[in-house]
């Protein structure tokens, strides 16, 4: 289960990997397709935004919930026969941190002599 914050589009390129995980070389003409169980459009595959090599775009499109977002080759047809990468994500509110403040339920109040006026 993979955390998706409802606030940003999350890219991840593809990779064609063997047996032991490893990443091998990108076939010419792979081709990918992506797919969601969950809100239409939530995974899509498109250019990396920043190296233009093939990538998985998952999208929350709701503020809480979740989904499995499912990638598949579908040329050439040696590799139509791979193994999809399928990953669940549970959407919630972007939580990094982003400002100080106080906390209010512990707040305390400690005597103290009068100030001079």
């Amino acid at each position: 289960m993979t955390a998706l914050v409802n606030d940003v589009v999350m890219w991840e390129e593809i990779a064609i990997e063997n047996a032991q995980g490893q990443v091998e070389p990108m076939p010419a003409g792979a081709t990918f397709v992506g797919a969601s169980d969950g809100p239409a459009g939530a995974c899509t595959v498109g250019p990396h935004p920043t190296t233009g090599n093939p990538a998985r775009a998952v999208n929350a499109l709701h503020q809480t919930g979740s989904f499995n977002a499912t990638v598949t080759c579908t040329a050439p047809p040696a590799l139509a026969g791979l193994t999809a990468w399928v990953e669940n994500f549970v959407i919630g509110p972007d939580v990094t941190p982003t400002q100080i403040g106080g906390n209010a339920p512990t707040i305390t109040t400690v005597a103290q002599p009068l100030p001079p006026v």
